[in-house]
């Protein structure tokens, strides 16, 4: 009889990704994807795919297409303890570039994990981007579908006619609005509802404008 497997590897890769997992304001967690290849080698990836529990054959070139294709994808199996589920995903040809998956379509591919996967855990792996184009315009984001990355407590802004504004700070690998250490005027974000709408900070003539820094080491963050 063949002696079970331990796992150790996939083990230490799900310690990994739990210990990096954020709380934004909004009490969701979600993994911040800098991280994504920071963790997921592939040197550990190879170790990992030698202690999935399927057939030889379905490993073969598994670590590299992981590697090159699907390490968003590993790390949600592995969080939630379905590793295996990888080759499945592999077959099917879904992985990284095909997130996020409707409901139907992760339960063709996993079954009852399925249902979970598309409503629940590959949300905390799909955070939302800020792009660096977004002060050109207004933007409408609904987070009932993202989480927002923004962590603490929002800091009162102002009180408008349609809602209040509040400054939020923004994980530093979520947005692209600054780069590395460079200072930046960034735009408030009014907060309300199950919607954030983005505005566009307009410079003030003749007065000052506010100074928002990048600051913190990891994670850092936008203020």
């Amino acid at each position: 009889m063949a002696m079970a497997v331990r796992k150790e590897s996939i083990k230490f890769l799900k310690r990994q990704i739990d210990d990096k997992m954020v709380q934004s304001e909004s009490l969701h967690r979600f993994f911040p994807e800098i991280y994504l290849n920071v963790i997921f080698t592939l040197d550990d990836i190879r170790r990992a795919v030698d202690e999935l529990a399927c057939p030889t054959v379905e490993k073969t070139g598994l670590a590299q297409t992981i590697h090159d294709k699907g390490i968003r994808m590993f790390a949600i199996l592995i969080k939630n303890g379905e590793e295996d589920l990888i080759t499945k995903f592999r077959k099917h040809e879904v992985l990284d570039a095909q997130l996020p998956l409707s409901e139907d379509r992760a339960k063709s591919i996993a079954g009852d994990f399925g249902i979970s996967f598309a409503q629940t855990y590959q949300r905390e792996f799909l955070p939302y981007k800020f792009p660096r184009d977004m002060r050109d315009y207004h933007r409408h984001i609904n987070n009932s579908e993202r989480i927002l990355p923004f962590i603490g407590e929002p800091e009162n802004f102002m009180r408008g006619g349609f809602g209040d504004i509040s400054r939020v700070t923004i994980l530093h690998s979520q947005q692209e609005f600054v780069l590395d250490k460079v200072y930046s005027h960034l735009p408030p974000f009014v907060l309300g509802g199950s919607n954030t709408d983005i505005l566009t900070e307009q410079p003030n003539p003749g007065g000052k404008e506010r100074n928002k820094t990048c600051k913190g080491s990891d994670p850092r963050s936008i203020r």
